[in-house]
């Protein structure tokens, strides 16, 4: 039996909480191009992953802790969890 699980990246830096929400907000802005960088690594290989914020929401209503929805400019997206006060979580492909 296969299980085709989603593969999931370790954010070890990304954008400050003011930043996620800017990209949010300007997410279908035709005049403002905000984009937000996750340096991501999975297993012993690091890049970076640039996209816009495409919905957040505050994960236990704390400040900077964000369930977050990535989309990058050749179509893929990812979904995962993002501390802005630490600059790490993680990110699963859609």
């Amino acid at each position: 039996m296969s299980t085709n699980a989603p593969v999931q990246f370790a954010i070890i830096s990304g954008p400050s909480d003011r930043d996620v929400m800017l990209s949010f907000m300007h997410m279908y802005d035709k005049h403002a191009d905000v984009k937000v960088v996750f340096r991501i690594k999975f297993e012993r290989m690091t890049w970076n992953l640039i996209g816009k914020i495409a919905a957040v929401a505050y994960d236990n209503g704390a400040r900077g802790h964000f369930m977050l929805e990535l989309r990058c400019p050749n179509g893929k997206s990812y979904k995962g969890y993002y501390d802005a006060n630490k600059r790490e979580g993680w990110l699963e492909m859609q």
